[in-house]
């Protein structure tokens, strides 16, 4: 998984230095894709499972994804960190995983489609997500403190180029 969100020129235009990205999930995809090629490796977005488990630090339940799982309110920093504006990437300190901007810092695209009751029914050993839907999943969040959790889930169209949401690729 990519320790930080992409940060390509092609998406800091609308968003400046401050924002990891603003983009769809289409272009999220096709970015990772042509990474793959490139490269000549396996790249992609990750799964909603994998996305988690990486938020997760290893699948424990976080509520953040830092690197002590605290909220301190007299630093000046967790206090930035907590808002409703971006941050630049890589501000605070990564997870344990040394993934930077897991939570609190905008949403993030993951491969999956949406579906509200997926996981009552779903594999337990690397679940792939529906197999159509009309929206794909979002992973993260961006806001003040208070709802923030590692298991906070969303969902939009896959053109919503919407502020905060950005990505990251995986190698499979």
């Amino acid at each position: 998984m990519g320790r930080k969100k992409s940060t390509s020129e092609r998406f800091r235009k609308p968003t400046g230095d401050h924002y990891p990205a603003s983009v769809n999930w289409n272009d999220a995809k096709a970015l990772c894709q042509w990474i793959g090629e490139v490269s000549g490796k396996s790249i992609t977005l990750p799964t909603e499972a994998k996305w988690e488990y990486a938020a997760r630090i290893r699948g424990q339940l976080f509520q953040f994804a830092n690197s002590d799982n605290q909220y301190n309110p007299d630093d000046p920093d967790d206090k930035l960190n907590f808002t409703h504006d971006m941050a630049p990437v890589g501000l605070y300190p990564p997870n344990p995983l040394g993934l930077y901007d897991m939570m609190g810092n905008g949403n993030e695209w993951v491969n999956d489609w949406y579906a509200e009751d997926y996981y009552k029914n779903a594999p337990e050993k690397n679940p792939q997500g529906p197999d159509k839907g009309d929206k794909k999943v979002i992973r993260g969040y961006l806001g003040p403190m208070f709802g923030l959790y590692d298991i906070t889930r969303g969902k939009s169209e896959p053109d919503y180029e919407g502020p905060g949401n950005g990505f990251r690729c995986v190698e499979n």
